[in-house]
């Protein structure tokens, strides 16, 4: 039995959360939600997730402050970055800070459910490289 990759939403837009809650579930993830930094933290010290969405203007913290702290707690996750509001200079940060991904909204679902696929691709092998090589042997 394969397990579901997990995806956190982090969005003040309850709506927005919603829909790409329907659309990523139906995608074969599991989806969680958080409409702002502290409740984004909470759920990523209480859960573990493949991948986040996280929207850049949150209230509170921004989501460049929790990309920062996403980061220094795992680096494997991958995050992708949305916003309404798209700047070359945001856009540099945000890659600067090692993000997946960054992505204008409206989201394109299509364009999304692609970068989803290849953060977890790289991150399955990114963690599968970092496995002892004795345990890389043993199924292969």
């Amino acid at each position: 039995m394969t397990h579901k990759p997990t995806v956190l939403i982090v969005d003040d837009d309850h709506e927005l959360r919603e829909s790409l809650r329907n659309a990523l579930e139906t995608g074969g993830y599991d989806v969680a939600e958080a409409q702002d930094a502290e409740a984004a933290l909470e759920e990523l010290k209480k859960s573990s997730f493949n991948l986040v969405l996280l929207d850049l203007h949150l209230p509170g913290p921004s989501g460049l402050e929790v990309l920062r702290q996403i980061k220094e707690t795992n680096q494997h996750i991958r995050v992708l970055m949305i916003t309404a509001y798209p700047s070359s200079d945001s856009a540099i940060e945000a890659l600067n800070k090692a993000a997946f991904a960054y992505l204008e909204k409206p989201l394109d679902m299509t364009k999304l459910m692609t970068k989803l696929s290849r953060a977890l691709a790289q991150q399955q092998e990114e963690l599968f490289m970092i496995k002892p090589l004795s345990a890389r042997l043993e199924k292969h």
